[in-house]
Order: structure tokens, then C-alpha cells, then sequence
């Protein structure tokens, strides 16, 4: 297993924790570059840190493990579909978000409101 980091160094070299590595495993976006068939312990190669970064970010940006898997995927059609149709949903999200602050501060200014 030359040339490849364990999973803890992974983890501190992608800034990702070890049960999200395992979790992203687990779900099929970044699987080890290698198990050992005897202890199970993963290893990443550092080309993996590449993918790792962009999930990273994209699940800082909730963007949901199936459509991620797509975009690491390349395909070329949902590779630019997805982050638009990813950003109107955190636009929506956004604007319902401040409706029920809006909705909340009236009713905590209206005269009925205990």
C-alpha cells in the first residue's frame, strides 16, 4: 500500500472526519483506494483529495449525496444542471426562511400577541 495515506492522515489532509470518510465510503462518493482485507482499514491515494475537496464543499452547500455522486460522475448534462437546480432550491429555502422571520417579528409586534 505505497504511496497511500491511511485514513486518519486522509482525514487531516482533506479536512473531512474520519465517520464522514467512512460514511462517504459507505454511500458510494469516495470510496479508499485500497482496503486491508485483514484489518479493514481504508487508504486514500492524494489524486482522491481532489474529489474529497468538492464534496466537501458541496455538503457544505447541502447539496444531497445523490447529486454529487453525479457530478463526480462527470456526466456532462447533470454535471450543469445540478448546481443551478441546487442553487434555486437554497434560493427558495432562503426567501421561506425570511418569510417566517418577517411573519414571526409581526406577530411578536401585533397587539393579540401574548
Amino acid at each position: 500500500m505505497r504511496n497511500l495515506l491511511p485514513i486518519g492522515r486522509f482525514s487531516e489532509v482533506c479536512r473531512i472526519s474520519i465517520p464522514a470518510l467512512r460514511h462517504y465510503d459507505e454511500v458510494g462518493l469516495l470510496q479508499p483506494a485500497a482496503v486491508d482485507p485483514e484489518t479493514g482499514y481504508r487508504y486514500y491515494s492524494m489524486a482522491q483529495a481532489i474529489d474529497a475537496d468538492r464534496i466537501r464543499t458541496l455538503r457544505f452547500l447541502d447539496m444531497p449525496p445523490s447529486e454529487i455522486r453525479a457530478v463526480l460522475a462527470g456526466e456532462p448534462e447533470r454535471t450543469k444542471a445540478l448546481p443551478e437546480a441546487h442553487r434555486l432550491r437554497l434560493s427558495e429555502q432562503t426567501d421561506r426562511q425570511r418569510y417566517a422571520i418577517s411573519l414571526r417579528e409581526s406577530m411578536l409586534h401585533a397587539r393579540s400577541w401574548p
